[in-house]
């Protein structure tokens, strides 16, 4: 039977298979770790290859190595340099990756900056996202801003910013870009409305609100706001 440890204060976690690693303190650990599941409540840093069933972050992890790992849940922040292969990311905080993520589901409420590329099923996003690569999925959603230097591949986009937000190209499906509504109480609240700008759009079924976008072409439908600003649109058989 694989043994469990648990760490309160200052600790060293050594290389070997683990069933349960409770953290409780600021921890440090080289070499390749294996467990079935991990509880981060402070901070640690790993300096080697991670295999883990479930990782919960709630403080400071700081990866230096590659991970794999069934679900993660994070409400702090978590820093990775290496390779990752992620089942299931639900972020509450910040994280940081500096390679690509490959993983299902990814809900996010808080801010997430990629260095490279994500490749997933399903992102949900209520906060920011920075991909300095691109982002590759089926259905993306997000409420909050997207800052995209690559392309957004996907069957479904829907994004509603509330601060400024940008792709350099998206290719999808439907494109819906829509003013983020957010409920309020009249005359307390005023609302801001997110920018969003792209250079280039293609798609089947478009709609945009408050968007600057310089080409854009489509197959079937494109509804265009009078606050929005296309340089240029074709309609392609």
């Amino acid at each position: 039977m694989k043994k469990s440890i648990k760490i309160s204060g200052d600790g060293f976690i050594s290389e070997g298979e683990y069933d349960v690693v409770k953290i409780m303190g600021d921890v440090s650990s080289i070499g390749n770790v294996y467990a079935r599941e991990v509880k981060i409540n402070g901070d640690a840093e790993f300096r080697g290859n991670l295999d883990f069933g479930q990782l919960n972050v709630r403080g400071n992890t700081h990866i230096n190595g590659d991970i794999k790992v069934g679900q993660v849940k994070i409400s702090g922040d978590l820093l990775v340099d290496g390779n990752d292969d992620i089942e299931k990311l639900v972020l509450v905080g910040d994280c940081k990756f500096s390679s690509d993520i490959k993983c299902d589901i990814v809900d996010i409420d808080g801010d997430i900056d990629i260095e490279s590329n994500i490749y997933a099923k399903e992102i949900n996003i209520n906060g920011l996202v920075k991909v300095k690569g691109s982002i590759e999925c089926e259905s993306i959603t997000i409420k909050g801003s997207i800052q995209c230097d690559g392309i957004l591949k996907a069957q479904s986009v829907n994004i509603y910013p509330y601060s400024k937000s940008y792709c350099n190209e998206i290719k999808s499906s439907k494109i819906e870009i829509l003013k983020y509504r957010r409920k309020y109480i009249p005359n307390l609240y005023k609302v801001k409305h997110g920018r969003f700008s792209c250079k280039s759009m293609k798609g089947d079924d478009i709609k945009l609100e408050n968007s600057y976008v310089e080409y854009i072409e489509y197959t079937k439908n494109l509804n265009i706001s009078d606050d929005c600003k296309v340089e240029k649109s074709v309609k392609v058989s």
